[in-house]
């Protein structure tokens, strides 16, 4: 990318611009090109990056866990099937290495681990 500067108000690159303003041609070539026809001139400073038209980013980090979740046969309590949502039942469906699709519902998930449970 060259940094160039605007003569003459001209489309580049499918922006508007207009004498005075800084942008990046995309190559040399293009350079040349728009320096020839005395369009735009390089400039020694980088086009300023637009910062309105940006994303706002945000730095995510992971929150430290807790305590560690504690194994179903250390527990005390007893949790049935049918007391799970979907959501869980997944869980629990990945961890027993049980192979259920993504998208499906509690019925289906719950149904998928009974069968596992008798087939093993």
């Amino acid at each position: 990318m060259i940094s160039m500067k605007c003569l003459k108000s001209t489309t580049y690159a499918g922006k508007r611009l207009r004498p005075g303003d800084h942008f990046e041609a995309r190559g040399e070539s293009d350079a040349r090109v728009l320096a020839a026809i005395r369009t735009a001139e390089r400039c020694a400073r980088p086009a300023p990056v637009p910062t309105a038209d940006t994303y706002q980013t945000r730095v995510m980090t992971a929150k430290p866990a807790g305590l560690p979740p504690v194994p179903m046969s250390l527990s005390r309590t007893v949790v049935s099937l049918d007391d799970m949502d979907a959501e869980a039942l997944h869980a629990l469906a990945k961890s027993r290495g049980v192979k259920v699709h993504h998208l499906a519902g509690a019925r289906k998930v719950r149904q998928a681990l009974l069968d596992a449970q008798k087939a093993g």
